[in-house]
């Protein structure tokens, strides 16, 4: 599958495309599916990108190298943080490990008024990110909560062409 470009709602140009990614702002998209939603066009640059491996470890790595990345957007930064270290999290914790499965790439960018982020993962077997409802006493279950709260909802997951998984979010500056 190749990379798609990246959407969100309230922005022009508009674009209808065929998808094929598992999920756009926490809903579902199934492959193929032909759906209608506004085409973000800005270019972004690359500030930094790192590869960590999957540990216990890499969520704090990752967020180091936010902070370094970042030292100059005090406003925005802790936010970009947290939903780095909620990805990088989500990619340690649900994904299957085995040979060449033991990685993690974190990639920051800056367009215009915004941070994007992206984890890129092995992908897992069994599941794709989504929104889960933990019991209000669980300890876990709300990265992709706390990833659509600080992104204004404008977060997504694609396949990448080598099969890796990818998600992505948006972080407004401040």
């Amino acid at each position: 599958m190749a990379r798609l470009p990246v959407f969100q709602a309230n922005n022009s140009p508009c674009d209808t495309r065929i998808l094929e990614i598992a999920c756009y702002n926490g809903t579902e998209i199934r492959a193929s599916q032909v759906i209608y939603m506004p085409m973000r066009a800005e270019d972004v640059i690359l500030i930094g990108a790192t590869r960590l491996r999957r540990g216990r470890m890499a969520p704090k790595q990752a967020r180091a190298a936010v902070a370094w990345w970042l030292a100059d957007d005090l406003p925005t930064g802790p936010d970009v943080q947290q939903v780095v270290s909620e990805l990088v999290t989500n990619a340690c914790e649900h994904v299957e490990g085995g040979p060449d499965r033991e990685w993690v790439t974190v990639s920051v960018g800056r367009g215009d008024g915004f941070f994007r982020v992206e984890v890129t993962d092995p992908g897992a077997f069994s599941a794709e990110p989504h929104m889960a409802e933990p019991a209000p006493e669980a300890e876990s279950g709300r990265g992709i909560r706390i990833v659509a709260e600080l992104s204004d909802g404008c977060w997504g997951t694609f396949v990448t062409a080598a099969e890796h998984r990818a998600v992505w979010a948006d972080v407004k500056t401040r």
